[in-house]
């Protein structure tokens, strides 16, 4: 989870990332409290020591962009072995953190 509202980024929160949750967070996090510590904490370190306050994908790090692919793999992994097989589900909708 990143800290604190940077200046232009959007108000409004956006869906967790992990398949098949129904969560949605503030704009500076990455993903839901639960599952953002679901990480291993190596990968939350990269993607911690990654970040720049106000980036978007487009002025991303390479680095930080490798990280936050690493984690949404690791997501549809965990969610797969959890689940018996790979979700099959549309975005995530609904509830708030």
């Amino acid at each position: 989870m990143m800290t604190g509202r940077h200046r232009g980024e959007p108000k409004r929160p956006h869906p967790c990332p992990w398949p098949r949750c129904r969560k949605h967070t503030r704009a500076a996090y990455l993903m839901c409290r639960t599952h953002w510590y679901r990480l291993p904490a190596t990968l939350r370190a990269r993607i911690l020591d990654t970040y720049r306050p106000g980036q978007t994908t487009l002025t991303a790090s390479p680095e930080y962009l490798d990280a936050l692919r690493e984690a949404l793999a690791y997501a549809r992994q965990a969610e797969a072995a959890e689940h018996g097989g790979p979700c099959q589900c549309g975005p995530a909708a609904g509830g708030e953190s």
